[in-house]
């Protein structure tokens, strides 16, 4: 699958999951919306919960912290398209 079709899924899943975004920063993503995403579309609901838990704003920063690459959004908690599409190829 190319680099192209990866984003606009990516696009479309987040989209669709967003609800409400309270940040300025264009193409990026907040934890809330990211817990969610990952939980609700990302998350195979078969999985045991004690072996593997629900993502919460704990993990959601490991991964933030992990693959995002601006030091801005970072800080902020947010991570880009670029930063989500790296986590989800890894």
């Amino acid at each position: 699958m190319s680099y192209k079709k990866q984003q606009s899924i990516i696009n479309f899943s987040i989209n669709s999951s967003r609800k409400n975004t309270n940040h300025d920063e264009p193409d990026t993503i907040n934890t809330e919306t990211l817990i969610n995403f990952l939980n609700d579309k990302q998350r195979d609901p078969r999985l045991n919960e004690i072996l593997y838990p629900h993502y919460d704003t704990k993990r959601v920063m490991e991964i933030i912290n992990t693959y995002e690459r601006n030091a801005d959004y970072v800080a902020k908690g947010l991570i880009s398209i670029d930063g989500l599409t790296n986590y989800l190829v890894s």
